[in-house]
């Protein structure tokens, strides 16, 4: 039963201030929660076709991060069934892909791993780079058993060398990145979707940020943060509609 084990992994050292404030932070959210239905026009307004953008940067590389991607899920799937473990995670794994290639960075953080689809297609484009490395910030799912054992679990081991995989939940482990990793080229948030989480996120890593660096936000239709972000720093930003959700991407910080 998912209590019985959230209540087992509550006593996990570390777990329980770390679940206490998921809890605390969606209480102190629900304002900005209640914003969702209205913000969401917004954004449908302002979207644009993904395909068609990405086509105008570089054609070749669209079509290999869509066969990437593909072959991210189909290998995904295949590895979830073996395990017998319901996880999700899989973010817009071929704009991730096409980032990366088409930008080659040499440093990407993601918050937000779960079964390790994003992380996949991140490290699959580092490594046809040849260069690069991922930093990746989750917390396991508690109503798993043994959830650390499952977090990235979909990637394969061959593309772990260019991989830091840190599971204390974002507020310790988006500090130590700040304070361990490079400048940052490419961020992909998608952990906690509140407001206050996404805002708190880049609170810690602005700093790190290099100057042009890409940034992209899944789900922000739960919420106004992106389009009161877009609105506060200006400059160019996009909108798209992937399977019924809309991300949102800064091309340039």
């Amino acid at each position: 039963m998912p209590l019985r084990h959230v209540l087992r992994n509550a006593l996990r050292p570390g777990y329980l201030p770390v679940m206490a404030d998921k809890v605390l932070t969606r209480l102190r959210d629900r304002p900005h929660a209640r914003e969702a239905a209205g913000v969401r026009a917004w954004y449908e307004e302002v979207a644009e076709d993904r395909d068609a953008w990405a086509r105008q940067i570089d054609e070749a590389a669209w079509d290999e991060s869509r066969e990437v991607a593909a072959r991210v899920r189909a290998q995904g799937q295949a590895r979830l069934a073996e395990l017998g473990q319901p996880m999700g995670g899989a973010g817009d794994v071929a704009l991730l892909h096409f980032l990366v290639r088409t930008r080659e960075p040499e440093v990407v953080v993601e918050t937000g791993v779960a079964a390790g689809f994003s992380s996949f297609a991140i490290l699959t484009a580092l490594e046809a780079n040849g260069r690069g490395h991922l930093w990746s910030s989750d917390f396991p799912y508690v109503r798993l058993p043994d959830p650390a054992r499952l977090v990235g679990n979909v990637v394969p081991g061959t593309l772990r060398g260019r991989w830091t995989l840190l599971l204390e939940g974002d507020a310790r482990n988006l500090r130590q990145i700040a304070r361990l990793a490079p400048p940052i080229d490419l961020l992909h948030y998608d952990s906690d979707k509140s407001y206050i989480g996404r805002k708190r996120a880049l609170d810690i890593l602005r700093l790190r940020l290099r100057p042009g660096a890409a940034v992209v936000f899944d789900d922000i239709q739960d919420n106004a943060f992106f389009r009161d972000l877009v609105r506060a720093r200006g400059g160019p930003f996009h909108v798209f509609a992937v399977d019924g959700k809309l991300v949102g991407l800064i091309p340039r910080w």
